[in-house]
């Protein structure tokens, strides 16, 4: 994280980032990107049990995420242009504009990649479910 050595310009957007992660994943990717790995099966493994732990999320929920999970492992996916690695200390907001930093792990893998690595990460890294749901409804609203 470039954190350390940059001061932080306030806290991040989740809804600015919603929607640069819509833009991110419907552009052509460059040529030559590695595959990255399949973070539906990463984020029921770890994620969901770690939430559920942490009082988020109930059994039941972990459930339909298990089910939701399987059922898009099962479906054939073009793989996308994905950051590959985006967790708080990625991003930072320069005056009122969100920047998205450090892209080495950037990849060719499922739409799912990059938004398990924010909504899981960024609630594990003390950000509150709030900002997932702000994220999550304006990348949906961005991909429409």
């Amino acid at each position: 994280s470039v954190n350390s050595y940059i001061p932080a310009g306030g806290d991040v957007d989740y809804t600015q980032l919603g929607e640069y992660v819509a833009r991110l994943l419907a552009l052509t990717p460059p040529a030559g990107l590695p595959a990255g790995g399949d973070l539906r099966v990463l984020l029921y493994r770890g994620r969901a049990r770690s939430l559920r732990a942490d009082g988020v999320i109930d059994a039941s929920e972990v459930q339909a995420l298990k089910t939701q999970l399987e059922w898009a492992a099962a479906h054939e996916h073009t793989p996308v242009f994905c950051h590959g690695d985006l967790h708080p200390g990625n991003l930072m907001m320069a005056g009122t504009r969100l920047a998205v930093l450090d892209w080495e792990a950037a990849c060719l893998a499922s739409r799912e990649h990059d938004l398990c690595l924010v909504v899981g990460r960024h609630h594990r890294h003390g950000h509150p479910l709030v900002d997932a749901v702000a994220f999550m409804a304006a990348y949906d609203a961005a991909c429409r």
